[in-house]
């Protein structure tokens, strides 16, 4: 910094805390926190959490204190500060690289953040069903120019405010942004917490659960506590130095963390307030991520009286909390340039925006080519995890990795199935063309695609039980079962019941369906839809399929097993799907799979049927699980079912099942597997 020029300073200890606030609060307290804490035992991982932070603030006071001693930003203060003859100068870079890494991340995010404001606020999510809104985020994903515009809103704002200077546009918009944020957050707690059985939600996010803590393990739990109170402090790249050298010395710069701490956490418990209570009040499974935040969370709003008005607030929440985020950290980026060369505000601003990124070397990017490495190649060009690719080459081949990767579907329809103990084809139909609705046969009988349907839950036929929405590989996994009435059937994996609802309708609600789950907020999702469709054959349970039960032995005429899998079969649907897929993670369902597949074997009587399915395509899965799961249990055998498959799908079953795939059949990825018991 040149030495003629004065150092501009925050104009409160108000913009201090919050401009302090605004870069550690992000997308991590919203979409990540909140599902860690439920998973790793509730108020115990919030203790162990707390205990974390404070072993974690040490560093955010050492970076204020840094800050304020050099008066610049950490790049240029491991220059100034240290004694002659060290070489902590060598490490000056990286604060500014580690800056522009995660600038490239919320830049992207956030341009979603506004887009789903628009989204939101315009009706554009209105009316979808839950498979409609996992497409329009796959669509917003895939649409080049949705992402380029959203990045380019999100740089030139962060530009425009940094180069208003420090008091009148970084302190001054974030403190705007960071009260709007607050504001907006205990008005969507307040009424997360006053909907119908929110209490369920806060007691399975905040009660404490040794039982998590015992499944999990003590070190994977203060692993995760530890990683997300580095994450949520934004400490470690030097990110708070620049804030701690725009304060004066009057005050404790130990007391000022303590308080940004104290808004972070607060925050962070608040968004579970939010997320929780609604997703157990509309019975959906939370999740964590981009699919929470775009797919799980609007679905909610879809079904949510007033949902437009408050989906819309919630993503103008999430647009604060990143959009702060994304000033701070260019915060960072235009100080370092005046700092280390002198450079006027305005021009670092300039220099550093869109302009610079798009004249560098836009020729010199080399794009990775298909002969040279495949994966590489693909991972790139469909964005898509190196790990994920390798799977699908080694299974498929690279050409059809490369279709599966691609194929995104174009068809937004409905798919229901009619309940045939309360309606029939010809009635449905009626029903559907007096509602002005288009619709086409789909390829199993009693199926039909339904074109521009808007929110199908909200028909009168629906909330009557007529029919139910559902994919055709899920039933036609269910009709394989070959159920009749009188029988006594087990669907293992059941939430949120509608292969038991087809199972049930198959018997005439006559006979037993044992419908299982291991949490009971999913146990309610299958007693709603038996309520709704009017059946009264089943028993739902919370129980744990992968336990092996010796009461139960011999006792089913037919099994379903639709075991928890990759999801591999709807990523196509859910793009966040391919985002969690990793090698181990594989290796931890097929090994639950093993189980559940053991434990429920004994269970069938001789002459029984067992059905394997997954909506994956990783062979790991499917074929090769049964494949070991029949050298285990050679009292089982593979029971052809080309004869009751729809002529476009037999052609494809082998000797080991029918795997189906979205670019090629036109239905989700599933994979189905019908067995016989021969001896006992």
């Amino acid at each position: 910094m040149s030495g003629n020029t004065q150092r501009e300073m925050l104009g409160s200890r108000l913009g201090f805390l919050l401009l302090s606030a605004g870069c550690a609060i992000g997308l991590g307290n919203v979409w990540r926190f909140p599902y860690i804490t439920g998973a790793y035992g509730g108020a115990i991982f919030v203790g162990i959490y707390l205990l974390c932070l404070f072993a974690v603030v040490p560093t955010m006071i050492m970076e204020f204190a840094v800050g304020r001693a050099s008066r610049s930003n950490m790049g240029r203060a491991l220059k100034v500060l240290p004694p002659e003859g060290t070489r902590w100068h060598i490490f000056s870079k990286i604060p500014l690289w580690g800056s522009y890494l995660l600038s490239m991340f919320y830049t992207t995010v956030t341009g979603w953040m506004l887009a789903y404001c628009w989204h939101s606020f315009s009706g554009n999510l209105s009316g979808l069903d839950t498979a409609g809104v996992a497409s329009f985020f796959g669509s917003t994903l895939a649409s080049p120019f949705e992402q380029v515009l959203g990045m380019t809103i999100v740089v030139g704002v962060g530009c425009l405010v940094c180069a208003m200077g420090v008091q009148k546009g970084v302190e001054r918009v974030v403190k705007l942004m960071m009260l709007g944020l607050l504001f907006i957050l205990m008005a969507l707690v307040i009424r997360s917490l006053t909907l119908p059985g929110a209490e369920a939600g806060v007691s399975f996010y905040l009660s404490p659960d040794p039982s998590k803590l015992e499944k999990t393990g003590l070190f994977p739990v203060i692993n995760a506590a530890m990683n997300q109170a580095f994450f949520t402090l934004s400490v470690g790249i030097g990110a708070m130095c620049i804030f701690g050298s725009y304060q004066g010395k009057d005050r404790s710069l130990t007391g000022e963390a303590m308080w940004i701490m104290g808004l972070d956490t607060f925050v962070a418990l608040m968004a579970g307030l939010i997320i929780f209570p609604a997703c157990f009040a509309f019975g959906v499974e939370p999740g964590s991520g981009p699919g929470l935040v775009f797919v799980t969370l609007p679905n909610i709003f879809n079904v949510m009286a007033g949902g437009q008005l408050w989906g819309t607030l919630f993503f103008i929440f999430m647009s604060f909390a990143a959009l702060s985020t994304v000033i701070a950290v260019f915060e960072n980026i235009m100080s370092f340039t005046m700092d280390q060369w002198g450079t006027p505000r305005k021009k670092a601003c300039l220099v550093n925006g869109v302009l610079r990124n798009m004249i560098r070397g836009k020729n010199d990017v080399v794009w990775p080519k298909p002969q040279d490495d495949a994966v590489k190649y693909l991972s790139v060009m469909f964005s898509a995890p190196t790990a994920l690719c390798q799977m699908l080459v080694s299974a498929y081949g690279e050409h059809d990795a490369m279709e599966i990767l691609r194929y995104r579907p174009k068809d937004r329809s409905v798919t229901v199935r009619v309940n045939y103990l309360r309606c029939d084809d010809a009635r449905l139909r009626s029903l559907f063309a007096d509602d002005e609705l288009e619709f086409d046969p789909g390829i199993l009988p009693g199926m039909y695609k339904v074109h521009s349907a808007g929110d199908m839950t909200r028909m009168r036929a629906f909330q009557n039980g007529l029919f139910t929405i559902q994919g055709e590989s899920s039933v036609l996994a269910a009709r394989m079962v070959g159920a009749k009435p009188g029988q006594t059937v087990l669907d293992a994996c059941a939430a949120p019941g509608g292969k038991t609802a087809v199972l049930s309708e198959m018997m005439g609600d006559t006979g037993r369906v044992y419908a299982w789950d291991t949490h009971a907020h999913r146990v309610e999702l299958i007693r709603g839809t038996m309520n709704r469709l009017k059946l009264e054959n089943v028993r739902p349970a919370v129980k744990d399929a992968s336990v092996p039960r010796e009461d139960m032995a011999m006792t089913l005429d037919a099994a379903l097993v639709d075991v928890p899998c990759s999801g591999t079969g709807v990523m196509n649907e859910k793009p966040d799907v391919k985002y969690r897929v990793t090698e181990e993670g594989v290796q931890a369902l097929c090994r639950t799979q093993k189980d559940i597949l053991d434990a429920v074997a004994p269970m069938v009587k001789v002459g029984g049927t067992l059905v394997y399915s997954t909506c994956s395509i990783l062979p790991q899965e499917n074929e090769a699980q049964i494949r070991a799961f029949l050298e285990r249990h050679p009292e089982y055998e593979i029971q052809p079912m080309g004869a009751e498959l729809p002529e476009k799908l037999a052609a494809h079953e082998n000797a080991l099942g029918l795997q189906m795939f979205a670019h090629r059949d036109g239905t989700d990825g599933f994979y189905v597997c019908r067995m016989r018991r021969v001896k006992a």
